[in-house]
């Protein structure tokens, strides 16, 4: 968001910046509320429950928490996240870290790849 009038009042209620939301049965946690003012270089971190005046042209950008996964996520058929890429819902680097699925720059998944990389855990 940024502010287009003259000032204006924000009173922002969010949670789970510290207590993550829990995963279930070896899926991961989820990931943290974040607010913050001016994201960017000079970017400042706010409170969970926020309440501020911000001057014209300031930005707020608030990322609400994501909810924790169920199942081990090296697990999922790796398919099934090469579908979730190629939906943009989970980037390649996401397919290779959080579910250890090697994704081709031509939208494929690389299977010796993801065994190996799946067998190093």
């Amino acid at each position: 968001m940024t502010v287009l009038a003259s000032q204006a009042t924000v009173q922002i209620r969010s949670d789970r910046r510290t207590s993550l939301p829990y995963g279930l049965a070896g899926g991961c946690d989820g990931t943290p509320s974040v607010n913050l003012r001016d994201p960017g270089p000079d970017e400042v971190l706010l409170d969970t429950k926020p309440h501020l005046t911000l001057p014209a042209g300031a930005r707020h950008r608030q990322t609400t928490a994501g909810g924790g996964g169920h199942g081990d996520p090296f697990t999922r058929d790796p398919e099934a996240v090469l579908d979730d890429v190629l939906d943009q819902k989970v980037s390649p680097r996401g397919a290779r870290e959080d579910y250890r699925v090697v994704v081709t720059d031509d939208g494929h998944v690389d299977h010796p790849a993801t065994a190996l990389l799946r067998s190093a855990r």
